[in-house]
């Protein structure tokens, strides 16, 4: 009686983990070889998906209203575009609403009526070996949809 009882734990313990482990909310993240899913010739690490993100746009990358990573210190809210495709967001038009501030050398925005009007889906890499003014990481995200909210 004791074995069968064991046996179907042990059946119900490996259906559940083959059923959990099947189960996964996040679609496999493509494959990137040598860079070319985002900056060809470099290192591309995996930092996160994003799903309808509010951002605004400024010219050669995005500021999100939610922080994409916090490291050393830093909270991280903005990547520029994977290199692969510079063309295609060029091609969509977006308008730039972010300026640098002459007097406090800052980023502001140019309409301030008008915050986060686009919504981005894909994928934020972070790009070790592009160099950036402190030691925090560059951050890329490849593009799988923007939609501009009305």
């Amino acid at each position: 009686m004791k074995r069968n009882q064991l046996r179907s734990i042990a059946a119900m313990g490996v259906l559940w983990l083959c059923v959990s482990v099947g189960c996964s909310k996040d679609p496999p993240l493509p494959a990137c070889e040598n860079g070319k899913c985002c900056w060809e010739g470099y290192t591309q690490k995996f930092v996160k998906r994003l799903d309808g993100a509010p951002a605004e746009y400024g010219g050669l990358g995005f500021i999100f209203k939610d922080i994409l990573v916090e490291e050393s210190g830093y909270k991280l809210d903005r990547a520029i575009i994977c290199r692969v495709q510079w063309d295609m967001v060029n091609k969509m038009n977006l308008k730039n609403n972010m300026t640098i501030d002459p007097q406090t050398n800052k980023v502001r925005l140019i309409d301030s009526t008008r915050q986060y009007p686009y919504r981005v889906w894909g994928i934020v890499y972070e790009i070790p070996e592009i160099p950036n003014f402190a030691a925090i990481p560059t951050l890329a995200v490849r593009i799988e949809k923007v939609e501009e909210v009305k």
